[in-house]
């Protein structure tokens, strides 16, 4: 007798177990929970539906059916060969397990612990790495199989995954919240690995200077593309840091002007206006002035404003002289109210 069959639950009776018949070809043996499906009987006659994947069961004059499903041996996972050669700074790293049959589970043991199962395919190994230490290039012993369908595969082979220590990535920043200001900063700071030689570079990577203090900070003074600057730390025996490197930079962003005034609008008085740092859009100003002259100033490249609604709402453009001036390297278009303002916090709305 071959015992195919556990637990088969047959119009509310659970079954013990079912066997092939070897007397009678063709057929199973159905014992149910007390020993016998059919009492003084030899058992009920099953039928093996190979063509539809099932079993038939004739209980006197009922029948039932099972579908089934053939039980083969998944395929033997495998870790390939790019995943046997990892390097870390600390922590751990990531193994992914390859050829992992449709449906079935993967596992993996380290070296001589009991088989785990993989997350998603996927199992880490903790390096024991320090920034502090010396750490030394560590090796694991690594076989994987899958299960499917309570089958499992073959054992995989004994891989061996290489884990060299890894230098950490110097730390970078770039100061340039305030991108209408005239200067940014760059400050780099050392590898936060022992012993290791961090360098950084200002032309992009082109050439390297090392970095001799903890950390360096230099003024920028014109616009820098993403990358301008960079850094990076080597050690012996170790994997070379990843390289940090700057954002882009932008000084000298144009602002707005605005106020009021009864002088001669050069650059000078107008960019010693209230400032704003802002780029295009419509603008609600307060003005306070005692028979002065409002102003506002924006880049030319803005174009002409469409209205000026006074403080009742009223459209009051034609109230204003539209005037051109260079502030730095800046072409500005400069409004100017035609008549002088008293007024205490009086709101005049400018839209494009």
């Amino acid at each position: 007798m071959k015992k195919i069959l556990t637990d088969i639950d047959l119009n509310g009776n659970k079954l013990k177990n079912a066997t092939l018949d070897g007397a009678a070809a063709g057929k199973i043996v159905v014992f149910d929970a007390n020993g016998k499906m059919t009492a003084g009987d030899a058992g009920s006659n099953v039928t093996v539906d190979s063509a539809n994947s099932r079993i038939l069961i004739a209980d006197g004059a009922d029948s039932y059916f099972v579908n089934v499903t053939k039980l083969t041996k998944p395929a033997t996972p495998t870790i390939a060969a790019a995943q046997q050669s990892k390097s870390a700074v600390t922590g751990s790293v990531e193994i992914t397990i390859g050829n992992i049959e449709s449906g079935a589970t993967a596992y993996y043991k380290i070296g001589d612990a009991a088989y785990a199962q993989a997350t998603n395919g996927k199992f880490s190994i903790a390096t024991g790495f320090t920034n502090e230490a010396d750490n030394s290039v560590l090796t694991k012993t690594v076989k994987v199989k899958a299960i499917k369908n309570g089958v499992e595969s073959d054992e995989s082979e004994a891989y061996t995954i290489t884990i060299t220590p890894k230098v950490a990535k110097p730390t970078l920043t770039t100061s340039n919240a305030d991108q209408y200001e005239a200067t940014a900063t760059v400050t780099i700071s050392k590898s936060a690995t022992t012993g290791a030689t961090t360098e950084y570079s200002t032309d992009g990577g082109s050439t390297w200077t090392t970095l001799a203090e903890n950390s360096k900070t230099i003024t920028v003074s014109e616009n820098k593309a993403a990358g301008a600057y960079k850094a990076r730390a080597t050690k012996s025996n170790y994997t070379a840091s990843d390289t940090a490197q700057s954002s882009a930079i932008t000084l000298n962003l144009p602002k707005i002007f605005y106020g009021v005034t009864n002088d001669t609008l050069t650059a000078a008085v107008v960019s010693g206006l209230t400032a704003l740092k802002e780029g295009k859009s419509n603008k609600s100003l307060s003005y306070t002035a005692t028979a002065q002259h409002g102003v506002l100033a924006y880049p030319k490249t803005y174009g002409s404003l469409t209205y000026i609604l006074d403080p009742n709402g009223y459209e009051n453009i034609s109230g204003w002289t539209q005037s051109e001036i260079n502030i730095g390297s800046t072409d500005y278009y400069v409004y100017r109210s035609d008549d002088a303002l008293t007024c205490n916090n009086f709101i005049y709305d400018f839209q494009f």
